[in-house]
């Protein structure tokens, strides 16, 4: 205790005595009770503490963020300290001094400061209409956090956020820029808020490749109609190889592949991350190509095969032109054909399909009437030996007669088969002159002539 005290004593010794009074100042320093402990926000608070029941004068505060192993002095000697915006977890007390006594330490407190807290949004990007995008949210300090944005038109809350990163699920209809307006972390305490994320929502491409297409040539010009962003035409499959012209990019560009058949042909736009694709396919074909075979030559023969080629698509068809003939199989380019005229028969093997216009080629047979030799030299030296008739070997009895030029027969045969060579009825050689001769065929045709024997 300290304080004035009164002090009453007697001065005697007789039956008289006076009694006297005198005061005595007793010092004694007493630091005092300090403002609980308490605990604040990082760097956003106003913090009052009082020193109460101190008995003396108030020399100076103390702080310490180490439990006073380092100490800062405070020349504070009021017995209220306003503390502002701390960012350290900070310990105080009080010096206080009466009179001339030893100065007395008031009790420490701790003023406990929170974490820091603080929100950051991002993810600028580009989305695909009618799609969403996520918006990060970084969070410092203590969880739960409620947060408010706005989307350039309104003020949203997400309240008791767990964790962090988090993330905001959008879908703006045109481009839309968020930003943090609010934020407190579980302890109540706002902080920084930094960052905005823009969401930049553009068109989906509506890709149109056009229609199928089957044509008679290795040259396609697409038709394609165009929406938003970039073309790019690519061939799927097919057999060959393709060029475009003037390049892959347009529209309306021209395919020219390497090799007939059918192709799958892609269109694909891309606008930005958003695209889309149609297929068209392309059946391309060569002119075909008509091949009647070659002509051809018989020596009195009336029917013949021909000699065409299949076509590689579509179908054949054979027909007259002029001279005569039946056609066995008017489809089928070996086919026989009987009946064949003496002289020119000209017949065209016609190609036909469901895309290329017509395409022929035309054969002449030309059928030779017998021919007869006007002299034999029966010398076994292998020329002109018998009496030949082109076209004979094709014919079945056929009858020779051979007279002298007495008129005398010397010679026949039923069934003659080009193989007289001079000779009478008895295999003797006959003189060197001129015989006449007569040849009958099975149809009624009889041929007439003069031949010279030389030997």
């Amino acid at each position: 205790m300290s304080g004035p005290v009164s002090i009453t004593y007697s001065v005697g010794g007789s039956t008289t005595s006076t009694d006297s009074t005198n005061t005595i100042n007793i010092l004694n320093s007493y630091g005092g009770i300090l403002t609980p402990d308490t605990s604040v926000c990082y760097g956003n608070h106003d913090v009052i503490l009082d020193l109460n029941n101190s008995e003396g004068e108030v020399l100076k505060w103390e702080s310490s963020e180490d439990g006073f192993s380092s100490i800062t002095s405070i020349p504070i000697t009021d017995s209220v300290l306003n503390v502002l915006n701390l960012t350290q977890t900070t310990q105080y007390r009080v010096i206080v001094q009466d009179g001339s006594c030893e100065p007395d330490t008031s009790n420490s407190i701790t003023i406990t400061v929170y974490p820091q807290s603080t929100a950051q949004i991002s993810g600028d990007t580009i989305i695909c209409s009618g799609s969403t995008a996520w918006l990060k949210l970084e969070l410092t300090g203590v969880s739960p956090w409620d947060i408010e944005y706005e989307n350039d038109i309104d003020t949203l809350l997400i309240p008791g956020i767990p964790g962090s990163p988090n993330y905001i699920n959008v879908s703006p209809s045109s481009i839309t820029t968020y930003t943090i307006v609010t934020m407190a972390d579980g302890n109540g305490c706002p902080g920084p808020i930094s960052g905005s994320a823009t969401v930049d929502p553009i068109l989906i491409p509506v890709s149109n490749a056009g229609k199928d297409s089957t044509l008679c040539s290795l040259s396609f010009q697409f038709d394609a109609v165009p929406s938003v962003g970039i073309g790019l035409w690519s061939v799927l499959s097919g057999p060959g190889t393709a060029v475009f012209s003037p390049d892959e990019n347009d529209p309306l560009a021209t395919v020219t592949v390497d090799t007939e058949g059918s192709y799958e042909i892609l269109w694909t736009e891309t606008n930005g991350p958003c695209s889309d694709a149609d297929t068209i396919t392309v059946i391309f074909h060569k002119t075909p190509m008509s091949d009647a075979g070659p002509d051809q030559v018989l020596e009195y023969v009336f029917s013949a095969f021909m000699e065409g080629r299949m076509p590689d698509y579509g179908t054949g068809n054979w027909e007259i032109v002029r001279g005569t003939g039946q056609i066995l199989n008017e489809n089928d380019p070996l086919t026989e054909i009987r009946g064949l005229s003496l002289g020119e028969n000209e017949y065209t093997w016609i190609i036909k399909t469901d895309v290329c216009d017509d395409v022929s080629d035309n054969v002449l047979i030309t059928v030779n009437d017998i021919k007869t030799q006007t002299v034999i030299t029966p010398n076994n030296d292998g020329y002109n030996d018998y009496l030949v008739f082109s076209g004979l070997v094709e014919l079945s009895n056929t009858e020779i007669i051979i007279y002298n030029r007495w008129g005398t027969e010397v010679y026949r045969s039923k069934n003659y088969q080009n193989d007289w060579d001079g000779r009478d009825h008895n295999n003797r050689e006959l003189l060197s002159d001129t015989y006449y001769y007569i040849l009958k065929r099975s149809s009624g045709r009889i041929i007439k002539g003069f031949v010279e024997i030389r030997r």
